[in-house]
């Protein structure tokens, strides 16, 4: 569900607003939003296409996410904020940094690159699109989030996160594959000015070493943090070292307004 509550936590607190990967929803972050909501002000959001928006169907650019995501801060009157955004979101955030510098005060890019193809990916985003259109979007969403753990289905959430997907249409998960597809950002990385942590898990399938590495050169003052034994979803498999890094620059930057 759609956090849409806008908890205040003293004057001058910066907001944080989540943006999810491509066949999430805000409810992927589970007991990370339960537990930093008590310290945090925290937005989660479903784009369209997903979650409480799934009977909409979603842009076909990253930069018609980013409008969107730039569109709901506005209208629930949050001018500044921090963004994270997990893979195809952070994609997602670092278009919105970089189409709206003054607004965008710090950000977190978790599991994702300045790159939509995501070179070293465990397939093609186009083989991606053919095996959507096979398969459907519900045997997608398990054949791709079991790559999202180490373990695959093995991994104890891999069940619950392939169900995220339930209600999405194959033409929103095809336009969010082909966004990806035809979004690219490495050349632009250094006009992101604002503090930025990017966390990767060190086994993550989606999105290898050299993406890390152009974020951490190509935008200024970045900091990284790589969480070992985990793939794409370091959140769930490290959750107490995936919060405390989240905390620890959510504090650093709790007022930046």
């Amino acid at each position: 569900m759609e956090n849409a509550n806008t908890p205040t936590h003293g004057a001058g607190a910066l907001t944080w607003v989540w943006v999810h990967g491509y066949l999430g929803s805000s409810e992927i972050w589970g007991d990370l939003h339960t537990n930093l909501s008590q310290k945090h002000s925290i937005v989660t959001l479903d784009l369209p296409g997903f979650g409480s928006r799934s009977g909409e169907v979603s842009p076909d650019s990253i930069g018609g996410f980013a409008d969107y995501v730039l569109q709901e801060c506005t209208r629930r009157g949050i001018q500044t904020f921090g963004l994270m955004g997990h893979s195809m979101g952070g994609q997602i955030s670092q278009e919105v940094a970089i189409r709206a510098p003054d607004r965008v005060r710090a950000l977190v890019l978790y599991g994702t690159g300045p790159v939509g193809a995501m070179p070293g990916r465990f397939e093609t985003i186009e083989r991606s699109r053919e095996r959507l259109q096979e398969d459907g979007v519900t045997p997608t969403a398990m054949r791709i989030a079991a790559k999202w753990f180490v373990d695959l289905e093995a991994s104890p959430p891999w069940a619950w996160v392939s169900k995220l997907a339930q209600g999405v249409s194959v033409a929103s998960a095809d336009r969010c594959l082909k966004a990806m597809g035809d979004w690219r950002r490495e050349d632009d990385l250094a006009s992101i000015q604002c503090p930025t942590q990017v966390i990767w898990g060190e086994l993550d399938r989606s999105y290898a070493w050299p993406e890390q590495i152009k974020l951490w050169r190509g935008i200024k003052g970045v900091s990284m943090a790589v969480l070992p034994r985990c793939s794409h979803a370091a959140h769930l498999e490290a959750p107490v070292l995936f919060q405390r890094v989240v905390d620890d620059f959510c504090e650093l930057n709790a007022r930046r307004n």
